[in-house]
Parts: structure tokens; sequence; C-alpha cells
């Protein structure tokens, strides 16, 4: 009986402690994802717990797949918890690093941001300049550097930055 009665303690401990009005996003998203994992919950069991929606604790998690320098991002208040939700829509990593300079460095509205994205992922997407790094290097990205720099980032987990040289 003993085991229960702990198990309830610490549940309720993290429920009280997410239900506090001074949490960031990402901390109340990593709190849902720690009663998910302690306890084996659902999110509509979180849900439940917690007062809110089951769409509202899956995309509060959502957050946590985004790349730290974005989560920290989001808990310092320097990005939205819906800027957040929208650069998760972007799956190249450097067009998403793109765009997320692009609004932390000139703080871009919700719907600017859709409308770049729409740009870029168009049918027929232009060049994209990435500002990566510091110093925020140009890169004019054709199909297959964009690619390579892609395939270098993943395999490294860093930034990647290709220049052109000498027309080569």
């Amino acid at each position: 009986r003993r085991a229960p009665e702990e198990r309830e303690k610490l549940e309720m401990a993290i429920v009280e402690n997410n239900q506090r009005a001074d949490l960031n996003p990402i901390d109340t998203a990593r709190s849902y994802a720690k009663l998910q994992e302690k306890f084996g919950l659902t999110q509509r069991e979180v849900a439940g717990r917690m007062g809110k929606s089951r769409e509202a604790v899956a995309n509060s998690l959502r957050l946590l797949n985004l790349p730290t320098e974005m989560q920290d991002a989001i808990a310092a208040n320097r990005l939205s918890e819906s800027q957040g939700r929208v650069l998760l829509a972007v799956a190249d990593p450097l067009r998403q690093k793109y765009l997320f300079e692009q609004v932390t460095t000139t703080n871009v509205s919700v719907r600017e941001m859709k409308s770049t994205l729409a740009r870029m992922q168009g049918p027929k997407p232009a060049p994209v300049a990435h500002e990566l790094v510091s110093g925020f290097a140009r890169l004019a990205a054709d199909d297959e550097l964009a690619q390579l720099a892609r395939e270098l980032q993943a395999a490294l987990h860093a930034p990647v930055r290709i220049d052109r040289a000498g027309g080569g």
C-alpha cells in the first residue's frame, strides 16, 4: 500500500507544480512528458489531470521536438509558443534555422512566418539565403548544395556552412 501512496504524492506534486502560473511553455511541456514517462499516462490522461484539452497537451509536447536552441528561446520568451509550432512545420533543418534566426532578429509575426514558410516550400522554391552561426554567413543554396549541407548537418549534428570559391 505504501508504493501507491508515494506514487500518488509524486504525481500530485508534479500536477501542482505544473499548475503554477509562472511556468514557461517548455517547462510545462517537460512536466507533461514527465507525467507520461513516470506514470505511463496517455496525453488524454495527462490532459484530464491538468484540466486541459488533449490537443493542448499534444501541442505543448510537440515543442520538445524543436532543437534545444529554439526550446531555450521559447523558455526565455524570445520566441512564442505559436512561433515554435510554426517552426515545427519546417522539415529542412537549414530552413528551420533560417526562419528561427529571422524571427528572433526581426520579431516577425506568426502570420509573416507562415507566409515566408509558404514561399520557402512553394512548388518551385527559389534559392533561399540561410543565416548560419555567428556572423550569419550567407549561403545561396541550390538544390545540390542544400542537400549536401543537410546530409552533413545530420551526420555531424552541427551547423554546416558551404561557401563557393572561385566558381567551384
